[in-house]
């Protein structure tokens, strides 16, 4: 079982700044994001948690419970918290130094006669930035309280800092919200950042553009917004379903192609913003542009769902059946266990009993002959990714470029299986570690010629669950599904970086998942040959039988 210290010597997160009051009030009208947020004084309330301080006679752990509940309310600087704390500790705790999220079931221990240990399981914490790092299943944090007695009334003389919300509360005070960055040849990254629900996200979000991306994508992506450039007043003001983003004269300097890729920055980026409908860009009162917020899919909305069914590759839709593919005949005569499409279906990359096989409608080619290997991924430009069991490195191959071999960094565990997803710039990657399947992303950057490295920052954990790990694809760019489990019933989840997991539901005999047009369009092929869909939150659906082989994108 993991576990994570998480106290006043060895504090995982620091400077998350405002962002924990925003949860509660909003962002501060002050302060850059790039710096941390620190003004929690003049911040909207979205929702209000009532607190309530110390009362006469109270133990230690009914001053602690009393304490972590009352530090869910931001009000005049956590003044109700402090109540809780020694005069001489009361002005040295930070509650903004950090969120922990948590499950909600803490067991408190009296350690020693004036010390509390709450031990709870953390599933995640949050940065400055509002970026949310998953915390590994079964992760434990164990936060160490110190007391001493004021009078005749206990205190807490040293706590943790930053503070702890349940996931549930959270949840109910943050939204994710998705943001765009350039990457220089014509593409748009998405990264999941959380923000507070109300309208005050829309000053979040340009605060978060300006700031840049995450290190996990910075030699890929970045922003169209100077460094120098600022939002006047350091809010974006909402009327009517109109945000007015006023910056200083720096971003004068952003003109033609790049004012575009801005623009649509900020069009993509505020979508989910509440009450946002239209958005008008000026430098310092003088308007640029006014545009619409821009809904877009995000990777595989526009997917056919194939199958490999009476020796046709054929789209399924619902409980019928569809086009065939051009060349559905070829891969059908090669007797395929797995198939993956590239982007645009005019290729495939195969496992076959001969090894790995690469078809178009012009013909097949065995790229590489034998046995153990692990699925194939085919990314939007053609790479075809393989790699044999118990190996750490993956070859890449491309019919018109020389093949290369790429040295995955230190991973924990087993790798099952990995996955390109639809935009090409991450690489998913399962991994058995003891009774646990994890999914880490890896940053892929392109070259010139689109020739894929993996990127210098570390591997994020996407999602974690428990028992053994049995597959896994991407939904859209942003969201992977996974089937695991070690019984006869496989439990199926949904998660991603920066993004919490949720199940789906579990399912007899879940062998194979894929995703073409968000996780409405999941299906799952059990080792019977049964299609099953979703059916609301957690249930499933067969929609066909027979079914040899469940036909991937990517």
């Amino acid at each position: 079982m993991a576990r994570s210290n998480w106290v006043i010597a060895g504090l995982a997160i620091v400077g998350v700044g405002a962002l924990v009051a925003t949860g509660f009030q909003n962002v501060p009208d002050s302060g850059q994001v790039r710096t941390g947020l620190s003004d929690l004084s003049q911040v909207e309330q979205p929702v209000v948690y009532d607190a309530v301080g110390p009362q006469d006679g109270a133990t230690q752990e009914d001053i602690l419970r009393g304490f972590l509940q009352a530090a869910a309310s931001p009000d005049e600087n956590y003044a109700v918290a402090r109540e809780f704390l020694s005069p001489s500790y009361a002005d040295l705790w930070s509650p903004t130094a950090g969120i922990l999220v948590d499950s909600g079931t803490r067991e408190f221990k009296q350690s020693e006669a004036n010390i509390v240990t709450v031990v709870t399981q953390q599933l995640g914490r949050v940065d400055n930035h509002g970026l949310l790092t998953n915390s590994v299943a079964g992760t434990q944090a164990e936060l160490r309280f110190e007391f001493e007695r004021i009078g005749e009334q206990w205190r807490i003389a040293s706590a943790p800092t930053g503070i702890v919300l349940e996931k549930t509360v959270f949840t109910s005070l943050l939204n994710a919200y998705t943001l765009y960055f350039p990457d220089g040849k014509g593409d748009m990254i998405a990264e999941e950042r959380w923000f507070a629900k109300r309208s005050r996200a829309a000053t979040q979000i340009v605060q978060a553009l300006i700031a840049g991306p995450s290190e996990q994508f910075a030699e890929i992506a970045h922003t169209e917004f100077p460094a120098n450039s600022k939002l006047i007043g350091n809010t974006v003001t909402i009327v009517d379903g109109r945000a007015k983003i006023d910056m200083s004269s720096a971003l004068s300097a952003v003109t033609g192609a790049a004012r575009e890729r801005l623009i649509t920055q900020l069009s993509r980026s505020l979508v989910g913003v509440p009450n946002v409908d239209t958005f008008e860009l000026a430098i310092e009162g003088v308007e640029l542009t006014e545009k619409r917020v821009e809904n877009i899919s995000s990777g595989r909305a526009d997917r056919a769902a194939y199958v490999l069914t009476d020796d046709r590759v054929i789209v399924q839709r619902g409980t019928e059946l569809g086009q065939e593919l051009s060349y559905s005949s070829l891969i059908a005569n090669a007797k395929p266990s797995t198939v993956s499409l590239r982007s645009d279906g005019r290729a495939a990359a195969m496992l076959t009993g001969q090894g790995l096989v690469y078809a178009t409608d012009q013909g097949t080619q065995l790229l590489s002959g034998g046995s153990g290997f692990l699925p194939p991924s085919i990314d939007r430009w053609g790479f075809v990714w393989s790699s044999v069991t118990g190996s750490r490195e993956l070859h890449v191959w491309h019919p018109d470029q020389r093949a290369k071999i790429l040295e995955l960094p230190e991973l924990p565990g087993q790798l099952v299986q990995f996955r390109v997803s639809p935009d090409g710039y991450r690489l998913a990657v399962m991994l058995q570690v003891e009774t646990v399947t994890q999914v880490q992303v890896l940053s892929i950057v392109r070259s010139e010629t689109n020739e894929p490295s993996f990127t210098a920052a570390s591997p994020v954990l996407a999602m974690s669950a428990s028992g053994s790990a049995v597959d896994m694809d991407w939904v859209d760019n942003e969201h992977v599904a996974v089937i695991s489990g070690s019984s006869e019933t496989k439990a199926i989840t949904v998660g991603g970086t920066g993004l919490f997991s949720s199940s789906r539901g579990s399912l007899s005999g879940a062998l194979r998942i894929t995703g073409v047009d968000g996780s409405s369009g999941i299906r799952v092929l059990t080792s019977s040959g049964e299609l099953f869909q979703p059916r609301g939150l957690n249930g499933w659906q067969q929609r066909l039988k027979g079914v040899d082989v469940l036909v991937k994108w990517g």
